[in-house]
């Protein structure tokens, strides 16, 4: 039987407070409260429901996680004295995990409130400075890799603000971003000193989870970051996107990169110092370059695609529906004189085999390129004259290489580069019979060549690594070298 609703839920405020029978209904005023002359008054029931009352746990259970971040920093031996000293502001500011307007990437946060935070992803917080002081163990092999050519890092300016806690050359963005990419480059070390305090996450999973802790950090204000730290963490990141496959990702970051140190290079050069106007040069150029390659790697798919129309094939195995071969960069400028100016004129110590030495020379031979590839209106005896320049830079670069391991991740990115590089200046002739160099090639030959040379090249990079994988540019190479040698298989005669 239907338990009778109670009639104290329609009582007025006096028949409630008597403990009497009301037999008003809300409108008019009971028999009781007419009789006295007062005023009848209903005031709605506030009811908490099971919904409500699980909110307020998982608040509670968020402040106590805070909590045991707090106590995890305070008790750690790794924690800095600037972070001792911040931990007052953050007892203040709770919620701890703040959620931020997602950034137009793919790489976005899980979750759009605190309350919807996964246990998981709330553990990965409380070891989140545990994983940062784990960096110097891992910076000389991140550091010494080919493609942190396009994102250069002082080591020593690094590590000197890494452990005073404060500075412009390291933040709790570039630390993340730095600790996305370790799970690409050095797996092994990351699965040994980082995964054991996460066991349900896989290190795909975690590169994701480090990348979305930067990307909060980076995109949680108007504008692009200001603070030279967090511009190398936008280069950082596209370098990781590129090693994950997706190339729109790595664009968008690339391009912030670009676009923030342009920004800085064309506002503050009257206000800083000689060391630190060199190092925004440095940067500059890295990040320029950074953008002309991937507008390479983009241009020379669209070049593929259209090679495969003049010879009847339906399409190249180098088509992506999501690249875009847009220029990217195109309004910056990168002239030799600054490129000699934060690399070579004003450093007396760049004896060859100096990594900055061999990147200058690579951002210079990708500006030859780029020039060439970016005008439409860029003739074939102009192209012929800018390849034949480029067989002598690279007769050149052997001399910035001399005594030294042609082996290096950075010398063999450098080879396959310059092979890629000649791909990209001739493949849109290879249908022409027209000799380029002084033994009368023509461009499919030197084509084919280079292609070839990317694969053994591509060889000895990967035996060098002992797990063997290709990341960022390496990959792409490959691909295009691939494809090319594919068309050519099936419609180019020799």
């Amino acid at each position: 039987m239907p338990r009778r609703q109670s009639v104290a839920h329609h009582a007025c405020e006096l028949c409630r407070q008597r403990k009497r029978k009301c037999d008003g209904d809300g409108t008019h005023p009971c028999k009781s409260c007419h009789e006295t002359g007062t005023d009848c008054v209903y005031l709605a029931t506030t009811r908490v429901s099971k919904a409500d009352l699980r909110d307020r746990l998982a608040k509670q259970e968020e402040e106590h996680l805070h909590d045991k971040v707090v106590l995890d920093a305070i008790c750690s031996r790794n924690t800095s004295f600037a972070e001792m000293m911040n931990i007052p502001q953050w007892k203040q500011k709770r919620p701890l995990f703040v959620f931020y307007a997602d950034p137009p990437f793919a790489l976005q946060s899980d979750a759009t409130s605190p309350t919807a935070i996964p246990t998981a992803t709330m553990r990965f917080r409380t070891n989140l400075v545990y994983y940062r002081s784990q960096i110097p163990q891992l910076l000389d092999t991140i550091l010494a890799r080919d493609c942190l050519s396009f994102c250069p890092i002082s080591e020593k300016e690094f590590l000197r603000d890494f452990e005073s806690g404060s500075g412009p050359h390291c933040s709790p963005a570039l630390l993340d971003a730095l600790l996305a990419l370790a799970t690409l480059l050095v797996q092994g070390t990351v699965a040994a000193i980082i995964a054991p305090r996460l066991e349900d996450k896989s290190q795909e999973e975690l590169g994701d989870s480090f990348a979305k802790e930067a990307i909060a950090s980076l995109y949680n204000a108007a504008g692009l970051p200001q603070r030279m730290a967090d511009i190398q963490a936008l280069g950082i990141l596209a370098l990781y996107c590129l090693g994950c496959g997706k190339m729109k990702d790595g664009l968008g970051f690339a391009g912030d990169f670009g676009a923030a140190i342009t920004e800085q290079w064309g506002t503050k050069q009257s206000v800083l110092t000689f060391d630190h106007r060199q190092a925004h040069a440095n940067v500059y150029c890295a990040a320029v370059s950074f953008n002309r390659s991937l507008f390479l790697i983009q241009n020379y798919n669209k070049t593929l695609d259209e090679l495969t129309v003049k010879v009847d094939l339906k399409t190249s195995s180098l088509h992506d529906d999501n690249s875009n071969s847009g220029s990217t960069g195109s309004k910056a400028d990168l002239s030799c004189s600054i490129i000699d100016d934060a690399f070579v004129s004003r450093d007396l110590s760049l004896l060859p085999n100096n990594p900055k030495l061999i990147a200058a020379k690579l951002f210079e031979f990708t500006e030859w390129v780029y020039k060439v590839r970016e005008n439409p209106k860029t003739s074939l005896e102009q192209t012929i004259k800018v390849f034949q320049d480029c067989m002598r830079w690279y007769d050149s670069f052997f001399a910035c290489t001399s005594n030294g391991s042609s082996e290096t991740p950075l010398m063999m990115f450098a080879h396959t580069y310059y092979h890629f590089g000649v791909m990209c200046l001739l493949t849109p002739y290879v249908l022409e019979s027209v000799a380029v160099d002084s033994e009368g090639n023509f461009p499919v030959k030197v084509c084919k060549e280079a292609a070839a040379q990317i694969g053994t090249f591509i060889q000895i990079y990967s035996a060098v690594h002992n797990d063997g994988q290709l990341h960022d540019f390496m990959t792409f190479f490959k691909t295009a070298a691939l494809a090319f040698l594919a068309i050519c298989k099936a419609k180019i005669p020799k």
